[in-house]
């Protein structure tokens, strides 16, 4: 894993013209030239809508530098092409004029080198983060229906002929939270105090002892999306399209729904959302006693996975849209907190996401 911070990640005016630069070099390779541009956000890719003149609207993102190479990217659009020839809604890969799956496009300024730059179809759809936030949108019914689609992701990967060199990364108990976890080490932050670093540390080596006994089989583990936030979900029709495949990997199928479930811990009605989630999963695919019990294990893990995601990717700030940048501070202060109180129940014995409103299937 690159430890370089992402070179747009706090709206710095030089790395903002720089990726519009590469933006509009990369815009001729589609044939594109002289359409418009506007800034979407900068997480792990630089992501800008493009209005063509025609009318038709695409996605064009500039990959990070050292996150993914090209035969992983070769993998992200054979996929995503696999499900919605499955009849998943799925953001579409556009090849260049070419007939490449990407164009090398030289980033100006002190980083330098090439960075592989791709057009995927827009989806036009309403944010599931603004329908929630405005009261569009009841979280347990719009869990209950990502699920479901979670699920078909699911029984198309677990059947599905994959190509030749097809490689993503392994979000295995290792990729998770092992000693060189795929998002980087959470333990180090120079915003813990000693007795802090010890708790993750040590709560850290009980989960990952957990999810190695667990095991994973045909049946609960396969190429999965592994990063189902509500960020990346649009309602269409009230209905959920899930995009932005750039972390998808081999994991388990219950880190799906933990990561979909993550950012509603402490919704009071958590127990309701999360058992929604689950009852619209097994609408599509079994999800067995066992496999709950490891949603629950993931969810306490995907804490320490957040934490080290933001200490490697946020060394001052995210920007997540053209007008919202975030403090690193911010965005630590209460993701620490919560994974503290998760690895002390776990070295407490105790279960921080029990899930008692799910009930056990076989």
């Amino acid at each position: 894993m690159s430890e370089r911070a992402h070179p747009a990640d706090d709206g710095d005016p030089a790395q903002d013209q720089a990726a519009s630069a590469c933006a509009i070099a990369a815009l001729p390779h589609w044939g594109l030239a002289g359409a418009e541009l506007a800034f979407v956000a900068a997480r792990e890719n630089v992501v800008f809508r493009v209005q063509a003149p025609d009318g038709r609207r695409y996605a064009l993102r500039i990959h990070r530098a050292g996150y993914h190479d090209h035969a992983e990217l070769l993998a992200e659009h054979a996929w995503t092409t696999a499900l919605s020839q499955a009849g998943i809604p799925t953001p579409r890969p556009v090849p260049t004029l070419a007939g490449e799956p990407y164009a090398r496009i030289a980033w100006p300024g002190a980083d330098g080198g090439l960075r592989h730059v791709g057009l995927i179809d827009w989806i036009d759809g309403v944010p599931m983060t603004d329908a929630i936030a405005r009261g569009q949108a009841d979280p347990v019914l719009l869990l209950e229906a990502i699920g479901s689609v979670i699920a078909g992701m699911h029984d198309q990967a677990v059947v599905w002929a994959m190509p030749p060199g097809f490689r993503r990364p392994l979000l295995d108990a290792d990729g998770l939270i092992g000693e060189q976890p795929w998002w980087g080490s959470f333990w180090d932050l120079p915003e813990f105090d000693g007795a802090q670093a010890r708790t993750v540390r040590e709560g850290r080596a009980r989960m990952h002892a957990a999810l190695l006994a667990h095991g994973r089989h045909a049946g609960n583990f396969s190429i999965i999306h592994a990063d189902v936030l509500p960020q990346n979900v649009l309602l269409r029709d009230g209905s959920p399209v899930i995009f932005d495949f750039d972390d998808c990997a081999f994991g388990w199928h219950a880190y799906d729904l933990a990561v979909a479930l993550i950012g509603f811990v402490h919704d009071p009605r958590f127990e309701a959302i999360a058992a929604a989630a689950v009852r619209g999963y097994r609408r599509v695919r079994p999800l067995p006693g066992a496999e709950v019990e490891q949603l629950s294990r993931l969810l306490a893990a995907r804490l320490l996975v957040q934490l080290g995601w933001l200490h490697h990717r946020v060394p001052r700030a995210l920007r997540l849209a053209p007008d919202r940048v975030i403090p690193r501070g911010e965005l630590l202060r209460p993701r620490i907190a919560a994974a503290l109180t998760a690895c002390a129940q776990v070295l407490d014995g105790v279960n921080p996401f029990p899930l008692a409103e799910i009930p056990r299937c076989t």
